[in-house]
């Protein structure tokens, strides 16, 4: 008796297109990712966080606008629970938000929202300046935010300068006024020190002149008694 096999199954399965293929893995392909990933734009992402942008409060995303402002639940609470958030949560997940993907003409920076609120962050602005940056940003963007950062570090060091240069020229005067005080004191000393001379000298001329008015009531007694 002879066996058949169901080949049909098979044959249906392999006759499938790799799109309709349920056992294939979707995998995003170069033209489906947002515009503007460099290889630094998702870096600071949360784990549970997909590259994939995924619809997300009512409407479609926008690749451009990924991660470029605070959630608004985060910030009020520190929890998000929405898995699909496209905010960022927290300024380590901002991006640099552009109008178009030609131009690369970009609105905001996380360097200027640091640098703006004073963060205590000044000792790390030189890295934080070179690594925030993606790769597809243009060198004119770059060299404006860095000549930006110049300025206000200069503008920094010159307040420094200026509250250092006033510090010393008040220590000087203080020095001054207590090197007058001091030769004052100098002088006052020198002065006691000749009137305490003087008043031993006038000591001395006291008990001498006690001595010889004893010694002449001695020599006018003596007289008497002979």
């Amino acid at each position: 008796m002879a066996v058949t096999t169901p080949v049909s199954a098979d044959l249906e399965i392999d006759q499938r297109t790799p799109e309709h293929d349920p056992r294939r893995i979707h995998c995003i392909q170069p033209e489906e990712k947002p515009a503007g990933c460099g290889i630094h734009s998702f870096s600071h992402m949360k784990k549970d966080s997909t590259l994939k942008p995924e619809k997300a409060r009512g409407g479609s995303i926008d690749p451009s606008k990924y991660k470029t402002a605070i959630c608004r639940n985060w910030e009020s609470t520190g929890i998000c629970n929405f898995r699909g958030c496209t905010f960022a949560h927290g300024k380590g997940e901002l991006r640099m938000a552009r109008t178009s993907h030609s131009d690369g003409c970009y609105q905001s920076s996380p360097l200027h929202s640091e640098l703006s609120h004073g963060d205590d962050g000044e000792a790390n602005t030189r890295w934080n300046l070179l690594h925030q940056y993606s790769v597809d940003q243009p060198s004119e963007v770059i060299k404006r935010d860095i000549h930006w950062h110049v300025d206000q570090v200069l503008h920094v060091l010159t307040e420094a300068i200026d509250a250092e240069r006033q510090f010393c020229m008040n220590q000087k005067n203080e020095t001054l006024q207590l090197d007058s005080l001091l030769e004052k004191e100098k002088v006052h000393q020198m002065q006691h020190k000749k009137d305490y001379q003087e008043i031993l000298y006038l000591q001395e001329r006291v008990r001498y002149l006690e001595n010889i008015i004893v010694q002449s009531h001695i020599d006018e007694n003596s007289t008497h008694l002979r």
